[in-house]
């Protein structure tokens, strides 16, 4: 048997078993598995020979003795590449690694298939009201089929904030539901966000970038998939969206916070792993088996509610903190005041109220000590 002289080092976790398949067909290599949370000597000991380490790149679960730092190079000498699990380079320091000759790599788009089919998973649960349709049947009573109808994702529009490897394969699911779908992506030209999928919409300060754009979008025969706007994407109109899907750091996503805010009530916003600061996500979920960007994070853009609205049974006053609602009906304070896009629900005493949001009025029913149909009217 040829002799081993290329050491691979990784930590023991999850694995396609096609990794040391692969492997196991170079005769001159060696893949070594350790302990993370092991012994730190033996793992020096075999890291400080390795040639290539493949490491996580989750940033909140890889001890920090292990990120990839001057220090850590320092230790490895024979140290070539390496290799992050996921595409980004959170435990990875790429200047060190520069500096020292290592060649560094990830592996992007090896979980864009489950993400994007987690995000669409949301979709459908979120239009159609499957996980509260659930919870209502499981534990409450008193309400109409038509209080928990949902409505079907064919023929709404989805705009994505971003196209690459988890965007492309939205577009493409998106497209299976008859969805109209609109991106814009500040590094790829209208031609190739046409070419992925989605209807290319540009948005670009200079005019004569957009005259450009709009010829070489003829020319590429993409015309009808690629618009083009004179404008700034921050104070842009993209209201026209039902479902609107965001991989931007947070520092952006409160920056768009207000035009989503200002959105239909009900559309949908979908986040990979950045948050929207105070504004709570409605739901939130982690992708099983995936290293690097794995949480999915729902917003439902919220009915405006705040303000005081008249009912038979005196002014109702609420304060409204994003889907949360606090408040009072008459002298009495209201309790589990939410909101999810048009739907209102709280409870006064012991009677539990439910309705839509519609303008300057909200209409549903009563249960519990109380049943039959309410009525508010904004004053």
């Amino acid at each position: 048997m040829a002799a081993r002289h290329k050491l691979v080092v990784r930590f023991k976790q999850w694995y396609d078993p096609a990794m040391e398949a692969r492997f196991a067909r170079e005769p001159d290599v060696e893949l070594v598995t350790v302990e993370r949370e092991g012994d730190p000597n033996l793992v020096w000991e075999r890291l400080s020979q390795a040639h290539a380490f493949q490491v996580s790149s989750a940033k909140d679960e890889l001890p920090k003795q292990w990120f990839v730092t001057d220090d850590l190079l320092a230790r490895c000498p024979n140290l070539l590449c390496v290799s992050s699990n996921g595409a980004g380079y959170d435990t990875i320091d790429v200047q060190a690694c520069t500096r020292a000759g290592v060649l560094v790599v990830n592996q992007a788009g090896g979980n864009a298939q489950s993400v994007a089919e987690h995000a669409i998973g949301l979709m459908l649960d979120v239009t159609r009201r499957i996980s509260e349709n659930d919870r209502l049947l499981r534990t409450e009573r008193g309400f109409t089929r038509e209080d928990i109808m949902g409505y079907e994702m064919s023929g709404r529009v989805l705009g994505l904030v971003g196209i690459g490897h988890i965007g492309t394969r939205v577009a493409k699911l998106a497209r299976a539901f008859d969805m109209e779908v609109l991106a814009v992506d500040p590094y790829l030209t209208e031609e190739e966000i046409a070419r992925r999928g989605a209807t290319a919409l540009g948005i670009e300060y200079n005019a004569d970038l957009v005259t450009l754009s709009k010829r070489r979008a003829a020319d590429a025969g993409v015309t009808e998939r690629a618009s083009f706007l004179n404008a700034d994407v921050f104070v842009s109109d993209f209201s026209k969206a039902d479902v609107l899907t965001l991989f931007l750091l947070p520092s952006l996503n409160l920056r768009l916070r207000p035009q989503i805010l200002d959105m239909r009530p009900g559309t949908r916003v979908v986040s990979n792993s950045f948050t929207m600061g105070d504004w709570e996500a409605d739901k939130q979920q982690r992708v099983e088996g995936c290293t690097t960007w794995c949480n999915a994070l729902l917003w439902i853009v919220p009915a405006k509610v705040d303000g005081s609205w008249e009912m038979p049974d005196g002014v109702l006053r609420l304060e409204q903190h994003f889907q949360h609602v606090t408040g009072e009906l008459g002298a009495t304070p209201i309790a589990e005041g939410h909101l999810v896009g048009d739907g209102i629900t709280f409870s006064v005493g012991d009677v539990q109220y439910g309705g839509r949001v519609n303008g300057g009025t909200i209409e549903g029913t009563m249960s519990g000590a109380r049943t039959g149909n309410w009525r508010a009217t904004r004053q």
